[in-house]
């Protein structure tokens, strides 16, 4: 069984930043595990939504570090994003629209 340990970090203007820590699980006992190699580093934000905020989960580049995360969150945080509302387009242009029938809520996209 692979496992984690699981850290936050913030800072003072709300940028959340979680790290994924594998664990070398060799020990039997949890609190003599170590670490076997670096944190996967991913951020999180909020989305406002016409049905409400939706939290959106972002991963950083591998061999980032945590000061590096911080300093590039907004960037990435953008560029995730803007991917994203590109999906949401390429997928409502492939949909069929039906009169009549309650169209579902989800991201805000800006035509």
């Amino acid at each position: 069984m692979k496992m984690f340990e699981v850290k936050q970090y913030t800072d003072e203007e709300g940028k959340l930043i979680m790290a994924k820590v594998p664990l070398d699980s060799t020990y039997s006992e949890f609190d003599k595990m170590e670490i076997s190699s670096k944190p996967e580093y991913s951020g999180t934000f909020m989305v406002t939504t016409q049905r409400g905020p939706i939290k959106m989960e972002f991963p950083f580049p591998e061999g980032w570090d945590l000061e590096k995360c911080f300093t590039e969150f907004e960037k990435e945080a953008k560029s995730f994003f803007e991917e994203l509302q590109k999906q949401a387009r390429e997928e409502a242009k492939s949909r069929i629209v039906v009169p009549g029938q309650q169209q579902g809520g989800g991201l805000i996209v800006p035509q």
